[in-house]
């Protein structure tokens, strides 16, 4: 969520390559552009960012661990802590 109530765009592309039986390699980048007019951001801003990481699939379930990365700008314009580098993992069962 960003700062303010201004039109915000991203572009994004993510793949997954199969290594071996349901093991995945991930990725993904983007950008994230925020028109501005907020507190802070009255200009128009944006920032990159990026993930790289590894996903194990068997039949209903998924397990990913990525790192995640953004642009120093995020720190600027998200009002949460956790727009910065990090690591993060999910799990998925699929009904």
């Amino acid at each position: 969520m960003a700062a303010s109530r201004a039109p915000a765009f991203v572009a994004e592309m993510s793949a997954q390559w199969l290594v071996y039986d349901g093991f995945f390699l991930t990725g993904g980048a983007g950008y994230y552009h925020l028109t501005g007019t907020g507190p802070g951001i009255e200009a128009p801003n944006g920032y990159a960012y990026g993930n790289v990481g590894i996903a194990w699939e068997h039949r209903r379930w998924r397990i990913d661990l990525g790192y995640y990365r953004t642009g120093e700008k995020a720190q600027v314009l998200m009002p949460y802590p956790s727009a910065n580098d990090r690591f993060a993992g999910s799990i998925a069962w699929r009904f």
